[in-house]
């Protein structure tokens, strides 16, 4: 391992890592950090890739479901490095060299390092995915350039401090989005961030239709948690600092530009008086109001494609611009069914999650363990 770096690679996977032998056979081929899997209810499978590396790895193999957060938090007594390096098992380097170069050249400048993630295009829904990281990388890239630091991570694979971690005292196991609480405690104490873009981790996108949607009503389920167990800090951060907290916002959910754009688009006053004469007119000439009620929606249906145009169109600038800056491919093509039909649908869930949570009050998630906040 490095004298100057120390680095220490933790690796979490839960039963299965669909990369994981591939990820561990790059990490063995360096002396530059110590490897650690942290195996949470492993399958046989997962128990015999651990074996074929021996010593060459550190395995902490728990038989019970503890939940991610709480056993990487446990396995920081078994690291000696200095800094550490979170990498999870359905991932891998797209090149060990710039995982080596990352060790040999780290300053302790930042404090928090967000790293380049690409999903192996497989099929259409991989493609879609795809877009999903490549506005990961946007907002994450920005944030580091307009005020290094950046209020989420995708916590899948990252870089930290090992004093930062722990001063945060590492991932909040109340949550089920860890990566998330963890980010946003070092955002609201001003822990220097950076985007590095010479480190690509690749990943593998849920294998089906039904895999994602487990995955996003996870996801959605862990970011509503944390926003209820954080609003108060987060609507203070957002006067604070607007541009750093709803920027996500755009990146993510790129189609909710079209109701933006509805709100700055001229006044239409002959919608409005149509609507107005509609009912004005519905108990004296009835003959008219089939006429009446056709032209009132179809200008509205028009009023609202030119919206969802210009939304498309601006999005499509943006994503196509960033993506190009930081060597992501855009394919308009794909996009535009990401932006009519993925995102509109990842914002669904989103929304579906907030209800259940604030007014059903469901709370936990099958198989997936966190602590009561204290």
């Amino acid at each position: 391992m490095s004298g100057a770096g120390k680095i220490s690679v933790l690796v979490p996977v839960y039963r299965d890592g669909a990369c994981l032998d591939k990820l561990l056979e790059q990490l063995s081929e360096s002396d530059l950090w110590e490897v650690i899997v942290v195996a949470d209810s492993s399958s046989r499978e997962t128990l015999e890739v651990l074996e074929k590396y021996g010593k060459k790895v550190k395995c902490l193999i728990s038989d019970r479901r503890l939940g991610k957060a709480r056993s990487l938090n446990r396995a920081l007594k078994y690291a000696s490095g200095e800094v550490l390096v979170f990498i999870d098992a359905d991932h891998y380097l797209e090149n060990t060299k710039q995982l080596e170069d990352f060790a040999k050249q780290f300053d302790g400048k930042y404090e928090i390092i967000d790293f380049k993630k690409v999903v192996d295009k497989e099929n259409l829904l991989s493609r879609l995915v795809y877009y999903d990281y490549v506005g990961f990388a946007m907002v994450n890239w920005l944030s580091a350039k307009l005020a290094s630091k950046c209020i989420g991570i995708n916590g899948s694979a990252f870089a930290i401090k090992r004093n930062v971690f722990e001063d945060l005292r590492g991932f909040p196991e109340n949550e089920i989005s860890e990566d998330l609480g963890l980010a946003f405690k070092a955002y609201t104490r001003g822990v220097k961030f950076k985007f590095e873009e010479k480190v690509i981790v690749r990943l593998k996108a849920p294998s089906s239709w039904r895999e994602w949607f487990k995955q996003r009503w996870r996801w959605g389920h862990g970011f509503t948690l944390w926003f209820k167990h954080n609003y108060k800090e987060l609507l203070w951060a957002t006067v604070k600092d607007p541009k750093i907290v709803l920027m996500p916002a755009f990146f993510f959910y790129p189609s909710l530009t079209a109701f933006l754009v509805t709100a700055f688009l001229p006044e239409n006053r002959l919608l409005a008086g149509l609507f107005l004469l509609f009912f004005l007119m519905v108990s004296r000439i009835r003959l008219l109001v089939p006429i009446l009620f056709a032209t009132y929606f179809s200008i509205a249906f028009v009023r609202g494609m030119v919206a969802s145009t210009i939304s498309l169109a601006l999005s499509s600038l943006v994503f196509f611009l960033l993506a190009r800056r930081l060597g992501y491919n855009f394919n308009p093509l794909i996009f535009i069914v990401y932006f009519y039909f993925y995102s509109p649908l990842w914002l669904l869930i989103i929304l579906v999650s907030l209800i259940k949570v604030f007014l059903l009050k469901k709370t936990e998630i099958k198989d997936w363990p966190t602590k009561r906040p204290e």
